[in-house]
């Protein structure tokens, strides 16, 4: 289960850095909104409840909240959304799934797609996680208009004028806790029903074995204490190489201290076989350590 209270958390980690700046974008209606954009990581604060409330109660309605790369701000949120990958199959059609980005919309009220309708250039896996849910408007067999350049990624690739062209199209409605895939390349348009949350998976098939189907919490400022999530759990290891004191794996790299090599060298004979998380979290040394290794995901719970 993907809860709303966990996603305030991760959009707190972000909104509140003051060494990473978090990729997101703030629209009112149709409009990307600068001066909201500006001032939405000065205004947003400690959201301790439902994050499309709160976004109401600092714009009010018509407004929508797109943060890219959601999960890298906690470890708590990263689990819960693999769960939900993992107990659902999300990925399981895939041969070789690069997962590209996992985001999240906040609506604070009604309101449609922002840039209307669009299509995307990796499958799009959209989980609606709160609120009073979503239709989905999609155009799989024509496109219900013709881009001036063809496989636009910009505005020219967009169409506004969108209501004349709903009767057109097939129309799905979405709950919390469902989820749909929009396909690479498929014309849609959502319509979020009133303050509501969805989640997104940019996933595509990669055709590399060396790709991962997965994001680790690289920017989670509180993982530390946010290991104890992993009670219960069990790790696995990803690919890493070691130069002389940095640990190098294919989403970032770490310096580790002369105590955590030492730790670290004693496990190396054992990369192929799982991990407990809890003979972790009792010992300090191997508690600093193994958030090093979730944070740039040598390792990752299962």
């Amino acid at each position: 289960m993907i809860d709303t209270l966990t996603i305030s958390h991760a959009i707190n980690s972000a909104m509140n850095s003051t060494r990473i700046e978090p990729k997101y974008r703030v629209f009112q209606q149709h409009s990307l909104d600068y001066i909201a954009c500006s001032n939405i990581v000065h205004r947003w604060g400690t959201c301790l409840g439902e994050p499309q409330e709160h976004l109401n109660a600092l714009y009010g309605s018509g407004f929508c909240l797109a943060l890219n790369e959601i999960t890298k701000w906690s470890l708590p949120l990263t689990l819960q959304v693999f769960d939900y990958i993992n107990a659902n199959g999300l990925l399981i059609s895939y041969d070789c799934p690069k997962l590209v980005d996992v985001y999240i919309f906040l609506t604070s009220s009604s309101n449609w797609t922002p840039f209307g309708i669009h299509q995307d250039f990796e499958d799009s896996h959209i989980i609606d996680v709160a609120g009073f849910g979503r239709d989905l408007y999609l155009w799989e067999e024509k496109p219900p208009f013709k881009p001036k350049i063809a496989n636009s990624e910009r505005f020219t690739g967009i169409h506004l004028d969108y209501k004349p062209l709903l009767p057109s199209a097939k129309r799905l409605s979405l709950k919390p806790g469902q989820h749909y895939n929009v396909r690479q390349g498929v014309m849609h348009i959502f319509h979020a029903l009133g303050p509501g949350v969805f989640i997104g998976l940019s996933c595509k098939e990669s055709g590399s074995a060396k790709d991962h189907a997965y994001i680790p919490p690289m920017y989670d400022p509180n993982i530390i204490s946010n290991l104890d999530t992993l009670l219960g759990r069990t790790l696995t290891w990803l690919s890493y190489t070691c130069h002389e004191n940095t640990l190098i794996t294919d989403f970032g790299k770490v310096k580790l201290e002369a105590d955590e090599l030492i730790v670290l060298n004693t496990l190396s004979c054992q990369l192929n076989k799982p991990l407990l998380a809890n003979n972790w979290l009792q010992d300090i040394l191997q508690r600093r350590l193994l958030a090093k290794l979730i944070k740039v995901g040598a390792l990752h719970a299962i």
